[in-house]
Parts: C-alpha cells; sequence; structure tokens
C-alpha cells in the first residue's frame, strides 16, 4: 500500500477535529445561555458517568489495534481475520458494559437522579463500538471520516436551534449530541467494508490480545480518572452551578488539546510501523513531531491566558465569568497534557512499553483523586483544574523519565527556548489592543490575528525550523502556482 502523507493526514485530521470543534463553538454558547449553568452541569455529570462506561467497553482496543493493525494492513489475509477477532471482543466488552449500567441504574445511588441522561447519553457506547475507528487509522483514512463528520455536525447544528429553546430541554440537548457522533458511526461501520468486511467470530485469540489490551485500558482508566474525576467530585462537594462552570473552563481546555494533539494522533500508525522497521525514519519523525507541537503549544498557552476572561465571555456569557481563573490554571496543564501525548503516543506505545504509560498515569490519577478531596472543597472548580495540572505534569515527567533512553531531547531545547521569546510579541500585540479597541469580539479577533502574525515574524527572523520550513513550503506553493 502506497503511503500516504503525514501533513495531508494531518491537515485533514486538524480540519475534521476543527470542525469537532467548531460545532461546539457555535452551539454550546447558545446551548449554555439557553439551559443555564445548573442544566448544564447536570449534562456533563452524566457525560462523566459514561465516559468511563465508555472506556469499560472500548478496554483499550483502539489504540492496541491502530498499533497491531498498522503492522499487518498490507496483508488481506491477517488483517482481515485480526480485525474480525478485534471486533468481536468489543461487542463482549460492550454487552458486559451495559450489564454493569444496567445494575448501577437499580441500585439506589445519586446516579437515580440522573438516570434518563445516563441512558440517553450510555447510546454513545454502541454507536463507538459500530464505529470501528481503528480500522481508519490502521489505513490512515482521515478524508472519509472528516467529510461524514462535517455532514452530521450540520445536521446536529439545526437541530439544537430548532428544538432546544428553554431551559428544560437539556434532554434533548444531550441527545443530538449523542446524535452528533453515533450517525458518524454508522456510516464508517457501512464504509469500513472497503477494508475489511465485519463478522463475529468464535475464535477471537482472546490470550494473544487480551493482556497488551488490558494494559492500555488500565492506562485509559487511569486518565480517565483524572480527567472526569474533577466533575464527579465537584458533583459530590459542590452543587450543579459549579459544575456548569468548570464544564465552561474544561471544554476551551478540551477544545485547543484536540486540536493540537491531532496531528500528534495521526502519526501513530506510522510511528508504530518505523519503531519495527525503520529507526531512522522513526527518530526522524519523532523530532520534527516534537519541533512541531513544542511551536504550537507555547503559544496556545500564552494566548488563552491572556484571552480568558474574553473566551469565557464570549462562549458562555457573563453568568460564567467566574470560570475565567480556573481556565488560566488548565492553560498550563495545556503544556503538559500534550507534550505527555507524544511521550505516550509517539514513543512508549509504538515501542510498546505501555507498562511505563500505566505507571505514569496510575501514579497521576492516585494523586489527581488524593489531591481533588482537599483542593475541591477548599477552591471549587479552581480546585478541580490546579490538580488538573499537577496530573498532567505527573504523567509528563514519569513519561520524559521513561523515553530518556529512546529519544534525544537535547535537540529540542533551541525550539523551547525560540518559542518563549517569540511569545513576548503576543504579549506586547495584546497590551496596545487592548488600549486602543473596547469592544470584546473585535478586540478578541485582533489579538488573535494579530498575535499569531507576531508570533510568526519573530519565529522566522529567529529561524525556528518549523516557522522556516513552513514559509519556505508556502513560497515553493505559491511559485508553482503562479508558473501554472
Amino acid at each position: 500500500m502506497k503511503e500516504k502523507s503525514i501533513k495531508i493526514n494531518a491537515i485533514i485530521n486538524i480540519v475534521k477535529v476543527a470542525m469537532s470543534i467548531i460545532f461546539p463553538i457555535i452551539t454550546f454558547p447558545y446551548a449554555s445561555r439557553v439551559l443555564g449553568a445548573d442544566n448544564i452541569g447536570k449534562v456533563q455529570f452524566a457525560s462523566s458517568v459514561v465516559a468511563y462506561l465508555s472506556l469499560m467497553a472500548a478496554l483499550g482496543i483502539n489504540t492496541y489495534a491502530t498499533r497491531e493493525g498498522a503492522i499487518i494492513r498490507n496483508d488481506k489475509e491477517k488483517i482481515q481475520k485480526f480485525a474480525n477477532q478485534i471486533f468481536t471482543i468489543n461487542v463482549i466488552t460492550t454487552s458486559i458494559t451495559y450489564g454493569i449500567l444496567l445494575i448501577l441504574l437499580i441500585l439506589p445511588t445519586k446516579l437515580l437522579d440522573y438516570r434518563l441522561l445516563i441512558m440517553v447519553q450510555s447510546l454513545s457506547v454502541l454507536f463507538s463500538t459500530i464505529g470501528v475507528e481503528w480500522i481508519y487509522n490502521i489505513y490512515e483514512d482521515y478524508a472519509y471520516i472528516t467529510k461524514k463528520s462535517i455532514l452530521t455536525q450540520i445536521i446536529s447544528m439545526i437541530l439544537l436551534f430548532l428544538f432546544v429553546k428553554e431551559s428544560n430541554d437539556y434532554y434533548i440537548y444531550a441527545l443530538i449530541s449523542v446524535f452528533a457522533t453515533g450517525s458518524v458511526n454508522i456510516f464508517n461501520f457501512i464504509h469500513a467494508r472497503k477494508y475489511c468486511k465485519f463478522k463475529l467470530v468464535r475464535k477471537t485469540d482472546i490470550k494473544k490480545h487480551f493482556k497488551p489490551m488490558m494494559v492500555l485500558f488500565s492506562n485509559d482508566l487511569a486518565v480517565n480518572i483524572y480527567v472526569n474525576s474533577d466533575v464527579i467530585l465537584l458533583g459530590i462537594f459542590t452543587n450543579d452551578f459549579t459544575m456548569g462552570l468548570y464544564t465552561v473552563t474544561a471544554k476551551v481546555y478540551d477544545i485547543v488539546k484536540r486540536m493540537i494533539n491531532s496531528i500528534t494522533n495521526v502519526t501513530l500508525p506510522r510511528m508504530s510501523l518505523y519503531a519495527n522497521t525503520d529507526k531512522e525514519k522513526y527518530n526522524y519523525l519523532l523530532e520534527k513531531l516534537f519541533k512541531s507541537i513544542i511551536s504550537l503549544v507555547i503559544p496556545a498557552i500564552v494566548g488563552l491566558i491572556i484571552l480568558s476572561k474574553q473566551v469565557i465571555l464570549l462562549i458562555a456569557g457573563t453568568e460564567y465569568v467566574e470560570a475565567t481563573l480556573s481556565l488560566v490554571i488548565l492553560s498550563v496543564a495545556l503544556g503538559f497534557a500534550t507534550l505527555a501525548n507524544i511521550l505516550v503516543n509517539g514513543i512508549l506505545i509504538p515501542n510498546k512499553k505501555e507498562k511505563c504509560v500505566f505507571y505514569a498515569t496510575i501514579i497521576a490519577a492516585i494523586l489527581n483523586i488524593g489531591l481533588n478531596f482537599i483542593a475541591i472543597p477548599l477552591w471549587k472548580q479552581n480546585g478541580a483544574a490546579l490538580t488538573t495540572v499537577i496530573a498532567e505534569l505527573t504523567v509528563c515527567i514519569v513519561s520524559i523519565f521513561y523515553s530518556r533512553k529512546l529519544c534525544n531531547f537535547k535537540n529540542l531545547k533551541r525550539t523551547v527556548i525560540v518559542s518563549f521569546i517569540s511569545c513576548i510579541a503576543i504579549f506586547a500585540v495584546s497590551e496596545v489592543i487592548k488600549i486602543f479597541v473596547a469592544n470584546i469580539i473585535l478586540q478578541t479577533a485582533l489579538i488573535v490575528i494579530g498575535g499569531v502574525g507576531a508570533y510568526a515574524i519573530v519565529s522566522l527572523l529567529l529561524k525556528n525550523d518549523i516557522a522556516v520550513e513552513l514559509f519556505n513550503n508556502i513560497i515553493n506553493k505559491t511559485k508553482s502556482i503562479i508558473k501554472r
């Protein structure tokens, strides 16, 4: 099979993620104002519970299947057998998960207050299973998923504006959110026959697959514990309003993180392939990935801190202005989270160091939960944000420790220094604009445009490798278009 361009894959995946981000950017401000902080908090609490159910059903399958399938994707017989086994295992784990959900919704716990919401959002577990996204990752077919995602998100957006009119419509809001991803997964399953004809099989070779999947599942579980325990413990120690405030903050944080991580995620199949076949290509791709992410995440952190209040007011309104400080705090976590994502998905997992990843995340999860019991009662949503920073930092540090012999981090120092220096230009531009422009929408737009431009210019002057390469590519493309 001809190798697809990683640059093109990255661009396509960024478009996909961008559209999945533009959708909530347009809809979330509307929903947060119509539903109010209390009802948004209820939806987020139910969503956090379902996140654990999704995790149980997934059982680390997506990462495992992507890594192992990428190696055998050119052998039709092997990949067909492998795909059927993975799909069968996923159906079994999904069935068990729904059995556990039924028990949880019968028991007399706080979940009873959110039973209908949880049932509605639990449909996403079934849709994720039939979506077989891992087969598209194996074959790096991001273009198809992107087109279907854009279509369904447009439809979902229309449905939201048509049917969510009052504060009590949060059940409809939850259902539409499920539809946005669920319909894509249905299309994915049908189209996936291009690669494999999925069917349930008796021989799943469970002994071979189970151990690495369980290690990856344990890692995903630990990550979700420290990601979603914040919201669950906020629900226990505070109220729906506080959860609503934190939901807005977490939404913005997740949007920016997903945009940056989309570049890393498209390299996983190729990383897995090169780690086992061509170390020279692997090391080159890894270093370039690190420099690209560093060049993006540092200005993203600075920009998010500068515009934290404006972002909260634009997305959610004055009711949520108390969430500003927690967004500033979470902005710091962004750097640790995106770097940890490269260390985990670019180094440790392709080199089959799943246990090291598990150690990193379990330490972070235990630390996060323990600190949440102290920080949330004291500082509410700000305490939850602070513990997230500590958790992401922990994963990053432990992952660096386990990756130190697999990667030469010395080559990255100059990129880090140049990126920080270039961010001074962002700060200077923002301060000037704030003096002369009062309108919040215009001010935010000018700071983003001016900040990006100033950062790019300084990066070029200081000869940031990624900025120079990108600039040269644009010049060459422009010249070729002119010649035509």
